[in-house]
């Protein structure tokens, strides 16, 4: 049986934003395994342009069900310049979307994401990552937004099992970024 949600977002953004896979700037997010009707993907710069929507927002807003019902707001930069502030106010448009499509007792478990190639290079960046000020926000629950590396699996970052270790580049704890 398909998930009635899922199949709200399927119906109404069949025609404009929906897209297979998730890839962008020779970045990708593995989703093999997944697909109809256990998983649907908006295309960032698809809906953008669909609903003139001219805020800052994520590469792509993914809406699935495993075991519960999860939202995932996906930046992808393929340099190591990330520019974080403009990365995290990209994930927390995607986020804002989310939030418009379920109420607040329709999401499970939601996961911000930023997939980069390597440890970001911009001191800033870094510093930026490190603070406080890495925070987005859902239906009223705020969350760290997740460096992870280019190539990880949905299934793995569902699993809380992809990790992305900044401070030797190899999987481990996703917040040890250290100045």
């Amino acid at each position: 049986m398909r998930d009635p949600i899922l199949k709200r977002v399927s119906v109404i953004h069949q025609g404009c934003c929906l897209v297979s896979c998730c890839s962008d700037e020779g970045c990708v997010l593995d989703v093999s395994g997944w697909s109809e009707p256990r998983l649907a993907v908006i295309g960032g710069t698809r809906y953008q342009r669909a609903h003139n929507f001219n805020d800052p927002l994520c590469d792509f807003t993914l809406f699935g069900r495993d075991s519960g019902r999860f939202v995932c707001a996906v930046e992808m930069k393929g340099g190591r310049n990330l520019e974080a502030k403009h990365a995290i106010q990209q994930i927390q448009g995607g986020l804002t979307i989310a939030e418009q499509m379920f109420g607040s007792d329709e999401v499970d478990i939601w996961h911000p994401i930023l997939l980069c190639h390597g440890y970001p290079s911009n001191w800033w960046d870094i510093r930026f990552l490190s603070s406080g000020n890495n925070v987005v926000e859902f239906h009223g629950q705020r969350k760290r937004v997740e460096l992870q590396e280019c190539g990880t699996s949905l299934n793995d970052l569902l699993q809380g099992e992809a990790r992305f270790d900044q401070t030797n580049g190899e999987q481990g704890n996703a917040y040890a970024i250290r100045e």
